[in-house]
């Protein structure tokens, strides 16, 4: 069967508008991982000049976000006043 660009297109926008079914409600339950592992993940902001201060203000909306969304807020670090510059301004 081939399909013409528009009507790809209507159905793959079709299939978008379609609600998400949980699992458990498909009446395959909940898996919870019995030896989960935690990754821990450092990212590392060097900002440009001045703009540090916005890079900071970022971070913390975005840890506002992932306490929305249910998800830890993680830990914001910055750069200490008399560091040697070498350091990120924020991890």
């Amino acid at each position: 069967m081939e399909f013409r660009r528009r009507q790809f297109l209507h159905l793959t926008a079709t299939a978008a508008a379609l609600p998400i079914v949980p699992a458990a409600a498909l009446g395959q339950g909940t898996i919870i991982p019995t030896n989960a592992t935690m990754i821990v993940e450092r990212t590392q902001y060097f900002a440009k000049p001045g703009l540090a201060a916005d890079v900071l203000d970022l971070r913390r909306k975005a840890c506002a976000v992932r306490l929305s969304i249910g998800l830890p807020a993680g830990e914001i670090l910055v750069k200490h006043p008399s560091g040697d510059g070498s350091e990120p301004d924020v991890a």
